[in-house]
Order: structure tokens, then sequence, then C-alpha cells
């Protein structure tokens, strides 16, 4: 990998997610096989930060909020960003996310969204 920006541990499914540079990618830990997700379904955005909770992982961008990945189906759907989806935040650079009581917290350029 040339950069690695985030992993996040899939316990259920024995995975590790790993954004890097060349985009969204899991390890395989039975297998110790390396596959590329395919980033198409991200529309082009860039994947930077990740969180898994129960069988979704949320993917942070850099250019167009948060994706919510299926880690069972693999279904792909747009989450949040600053015009559209469950709910809007503050701006589509996604710095961090983060769960804690029940609820999820996205850091973004402009602040805190919960």
């Amino acid at each position: 990998f040339d950069q690695i920006f985030d992993f996040s541990h899939d316990k259920k499914n024995n995975r590790v997610w790993i954004v890097t540079s060349q985009g969204l990618q899991y390890l395989d830990l039975t297998s110790g096989v390396i596959e590329n997700f395919n980033n198409d379904t991200l529309n082009g955005n860039v994947p930077f930060r990740l969180l898994i909770i129960d069988h979704d992982l949320y993917i942070g961008t850099s250019k167009n909020g948060v994706y919510k990945l299926d880690i069972i189906s693999f279904e792909v759907s747009e989450f949040c960003n600053k015009d559209s989806g469950e709910f809007q935040i503050l701006n589509n650079w996604v710095s961090a996310l983060h769960f804690y009581a029940d609820q999820l917290f996205i850091a973004t350029e402009e602040g805190l969204v919960k």
C-alpha cells in the first residue's frame, strides 16, 4: 500500500477493511487474501474514514459526505452529505467518524454533526 488512511476490523466476517491511496480494500483474515472493493459504487469519491456499526460500514469521503456499505450484501447507499441523504451535514469533507451512546458523530471541516 502507498498510504493507509484508516482501517476497521469487521469481527463478524473476519475481515479488516482498509482505506488506502488506491481506494477501499479488505483483508480476509481467514484466507489472508486482500480484495479490492468496487470503488465505482462510491461514485468516484475517495474514501477517507471508516467505522463499522453492526453490519454497516460507514465510509467518510473527502468530497461527498458519508456512504453506508452493508458488509454482508456489499450494497452501497449514500448516507448523508451537504445536500442530500438521510440527513444533511455541514461539509462534505469528513475528517472523523465516531459512535457513542447509540449516536453517530461525524466531524467535518465546518464542525461536528450527530
